[in-house]
């Protein structure tokens, strides 16, 4: 999808890290490695069994297991970095364990859901009129937001969702892929509604949606990478928030927020949560980011932060990054 930024006068620009989805349960890093193991190891297994289903021989999954657990790489995609002859049943075993956590009653909660939070910023924009728009750009695989947002745009504005989405609001960029599409979104490419379950086949196909950061190395970037680029660089942006964002220095420097001769783009304001951060992190953070980037406490979730932080002003002084 591509996104308009002449819609609205300004920008905010929010990027999601793994940590965006951690109120959901959603396994991060070590944890899905954990997973992923275990749903491998077993040829009896169920997993495994669905595995084989979608054509991935029993020698293949078995070898994949064995050299991921004797690697000790800290993340799945670490592993398929190095050996990207697993890379398509290391999607596959992303997918079959990601899909489980798809739980509508969850991204409901109203309590500690930052969700619910963007939700009440994104309404009051609209029945304002404010001429602040946002644009999300996540990492994460999973399409928590895009349903939650979904919901409630068709929900609270049954007549603008007959003519409109809320991703033509609000433009949803997934840049290293997603779990398939959700079933409003036909014209984007394979579909499958949000709920905890899937067949062999439907699980496969979502796979392929999914781009392993790996695979961005050397060819041009996906359409949605470019969108997140343009929209983070745009003179309309004057903020940028991340959110459960690790500040990885490749996802940085792919987004052009940062380039190891430049810096940090100079006229931006960028704030981001912290939560369990290490403190010589948050101190390299700074030091290169030259004080621009203005980071929350390490103690702080993301609800809390949002509370916390006046992150949506229009009015923000780029410059000596002042939130009024």
């Amino acid at each position: 999808m591509s996104i308009n930024l002449e819609v609205f006068d300004i920008y905010t620009v929010i990027v999601l890290g793994a940590g965006a989805s951690a109120h959901l349960d959603y396994p991060l890093g070590s944890t899905l490695c954990d997973k992923i193991l275990k749903n491998t190891e077993d040829p009896s297994a169920v997993s495994f069994t669905q595995l084989r289903e979608m054509g991935f021989s029993q020698n293949l999954i078995s070898d994949f297991h064995e050299k991921f657990a004797a690697s000790g790489a800290s993340s799945i995609d670490d592993f398929l970095q190095k050996r990207r002859e697993f890379i398509e049943v290391g999607r596959a075993a992303i997918a079959w364990e990601l899909i489980k956590y798809e739980d509508l009653v969850k991204i409901r909660e109203r309590r500690n859901n930052w969700y619910c939070r963007l939700r009440d910023q994104i309404r009051q924009q609209i029945d304002e009129n404010d001429p602040h728009g946002l644009v999300l750009v996540t990492f994460n695989y999973d399409r928590s937001v895009d349903k939650f947002l979904h919901d409630f745009f068709t929900s609270i504005y049954p007549e603008r969702a007959k003519s409109e989405s809320v991703e033509h609001r609000v433009p949803i960029l997934h840049v290293h892929g997603r779990l398939g599409y959700l079933e409003h979104q036909t014209d984007c490419g394979p579909c499958r509604p949000y709920k905890p379950t899937a067949s062999p086949e439907e699980i496969l196909i979502s796979s392929k949606s999914i781009q392993i950061p790996v695979e961005l190395e050397g060819k041009p970037l996906g359409a949605e990478m470019i969108d997140a680029r343009d929209a983070i660089t745009s003179k309309k942006t004057r903020q940028v928030i991340f959110l459960g964002f690790g500040y990885d220095s490749t996802n940085l420097r792919r987004l052009e927020i940062y380039h190891p001769i430049t810096g940090w783009i100079a006229d931006k304001s960028y704030l981001g949560t912290a939560y369990n951060l290490p403190r010589s992190m948050i101190e390299k953070l700074s030091q290169v980011s030259q004080g621009k980037l203005i980071l929350g406490d390490q103690n702080t979730p993301i609800y809390q932060f949002l509370n916390n932080q006046n992150c949506w002003s229009s009015t923000v002084d780029p410059i000596n990054r002042r939130f009024p």
